[in-house]
């Protein structure tokens, strides 16, 4: 399920509100849901409801990769630092998110090898 601006669109408070059931509806709903990937894009810190997603995705057990997005809009130390940051605010390890940008390519290999990580161990 692809969340296009999910905890950064530009629409009202009210249309926000409508969301956050459905989504757990679906993440709730969903038996052949194995895990999810949290794009945030780097340059920003996470917001309410990435926070909650986050949440309620511990809370149900049900694994989740970060995916800082973007990487390439900034500098390798520039991106060290809001690596650190957002784990920070997250309360993640620093080595738990992914730096990623699909115009260089950085992070592709490494998400695709946790994906299949996913896979393989739920059909353990």
């Amino acid at each position: 399920m692809d969340l296009p601006g999910y905890g950064y669109a530009k629409v009202s408070q009210k249309i926000r509100s409508q969301w956050q059931p459905m989504i757990n509806l679906y993440l709730s709903g969903r038996k052949n849901l194995l895990g999810l990937i949290l794009l945030i894009d780097i340059r920003r810190d996470p917001e309410k409801e990435e926070f909650d997603l986050v949440e309620w995705l511990e809370g149900h057990e049900l694994p989740y990769l970060l995916i800082l997005t973007k990487s390439d809009k900034l500098s390798k130390t520039q991106q060290q630092k809001r690596l650190t940051a957002i784990c920070a605010l997250m309360n993640m390890e620093t080595g738990s998110a992914i730096l990623f940008s699909s115009k260089t390519k950085l992070g592709r290999e490494t998400v695709l090898q946790e994906i299949m990580n996913l896979l393989d161990w739920n059909n353990e």
